[in-house]
């Protein structure tokens, strides 16, 4: 089972609450790309879901190790973090 650390304030500034952030990873169809590691050589990469109420967010995400998933960004999703992940929005 992953266990997620939040960075309350970078939700808090983009108005996006931890729950969104779980919605929108357990998102069947959500999708990723990788970022470079971080400075601790941990790997890293964004993705993009919806919420159950169809918010489409972005979500940085540091891979401490299979267990704890840092969640050190997240907001609405913009345009070319849609294009980079290659999110299909399938109708529900």
């Amino acid at each position: 089972m992953v266990e997620y650390y939040f960075n309350e304030r970078n939700l808090a500034k983009h108005g996006i609450t931890p729950q969104e952030v779980e919605e929108a990873i357990d998102d069947d169809n959500a999708s990723d790309y990788p970022l470079k590691p971080s400075r601790d050589g941990n790997d890293r990469a964004m993705i993009v879901g919806e919420t159950l109420m169809g918010r489409r967010i972005e979500i940085g995400i540091e891979f401490v190790d299979d267990e704890i998933w840092n969640i050190y960004h997240a907001m609405d999703a913009g345009p070319d973090a849609v294009k980079l992940s290659g999110y299909l929005r399938i109708k529900r």
